[in-house]
């Protein structure tokens, strides 16, 4: 499924502002996402399987997030990344 900013999204982390309508990424399930902070997966990037973005996440790039990977707080990924299995990232940045 691809993701569609219901409300705007204030992003504490990077300061970045997602406008309401702004089309996203890409989910396999409606719990991939968390609906609250002000973590988002851009257009590119993919999250599925058991794998969770929330706190302030950012998912940005060629991305795919999948298995039972969380990635929360204040972490970054970006670039070219795949991350699979049981990871948990909340402070890094990855490129």
């Amino acid at each position: 499924f691809r993701i569609v900013a219901l409300r705007d999204i204030r992003n504490h982390n990077t300061k970045a502002l997602i406008p309401k309508g702004t089309v996203g990424g890409f989910v396999s399930s409606f719990s991939n996402l968390s609906h609250s902070g002000g973590c988002w997966i851009y257009d590119g990037s993919t999250v599925k399987g058991d794998a969770t973005v929330s706190g302030e996440a950012i998912i940005t790039g060629c991305v795919t997030i999948d298995g039972d990977a969380h990635i929360n707080g204040n972490a970054i990924i970006t670039g070219y990344v795949t991350i699979d299995g049981n990871t948990d990232m909340s402070e890094d940045t990855l490129e």
